[in-house]
């Protein structure tokens, strides 16, 4: 029937039919479509039938009720939708994608990255004020700026012997300890555990027993866990070697 201008396109096209008004099948159907907003995600799609949602997986999550917010990105300002319980804090941020993630935290350093999770602390000895990690000041009650700040407090000069003796400060008791845990293997006598975490811990006590202080015989090795099950279990004073048979 001679050439005709596609209704949809605005293409060139031959026609047989005289009532053929579309260069295609798929001009035909988008004719057929109407534009919506996605209610999950709310991208603009095209479609000829209900649906209300843009693609599957927006259907399946918004099938699922989950409360959308909006939140503006942290790092380019554009608004994008995301599920309440997926929303993060404050420090991390909020990030439309992850390469405005990737591009945010390239950019930040010190107290303005999100990980940034160090104090200002004193130094227990000299008295500068310096910065560590959260974590290792939950680990240490006394916090030291160098390993000589550190070594100047335990072996602190104007400590007496009875001072240093109460601390266990003192080379004889650092011997007796390398001993106990030598003769033991470096292995836990109560649940057989062999790493750095132990102890050596006094079977009749440190205080109550001032003449076995050193006294090899009176040491048993025990992991951190269990040396504090033991005095849990037995308390600080008056400990004897039927606690140890019975605990062990």
């Amino acid at each position: 029937m001679g050439k005709k201008d596609c209704v949809y396109c605005g293409d060139r096209y031959e026609s047989k039919v005289k009532t053929q008004m579309y260069c295609s099948r798929d001009c035909r159907m988008e004719t057929m479509k109407v534009s919506k907003d996605c209610e999950y995600c709310g991208n603009t799609f095209r479609t000829r039938h209900k649906s209300i949602y843009c693609s599957r997986s927006c259907s399946v999550r918004g099938s699922r009720g989950a409360k959308l917010i909006d939140l503006e990105c942290r790092n380019c300002g554009d608004v994008f939708r995301r599920k309440e319980h997926e929303i993060k804090g404050s420090k991390v941020g909020n990030f439309c994608n992850r390469s405005c993630w990737n591009e945010f935290n390239s950019k930040s350093k010190g107290k303005d990255h999100h990980r940034y999770s160090s104090k200002d602390v004193t130094c227990f000895y000299c008295g500068t004020t310096f910065i560590r990690e959260t974590n290792q000041v939950k680990r240490n009650e006394n916090q030291f700026c160098s390993s000589e700040c550190y070594m100047s407090h335990i072996h602190n000069p104007t400590l007496t012997d009875e001072e240093r003796r109460e601390n266990r400060d003192y080379p004889e008791y650092r011997a007796w300890r390398s001993s106990v845990y030598e003769r033991d293997g470096y292995t836990c006598r109560k649940c057989n555990k062999v790493g750095s975490r132990i102890e050596a811990h006094h079977i009749f006590n440190f205080h109550s027993h001032p003449e076995l202080r050193t006294e090899l015989g009176n040491g048993i090795t025990f992991c951190v866990d269990c040396h504090k099950e033991f005095h849990k279990t037995y308390g600080n004073r008056f400990n004897n070697k039927d606690q140890i048979k019975e605990f062990i």
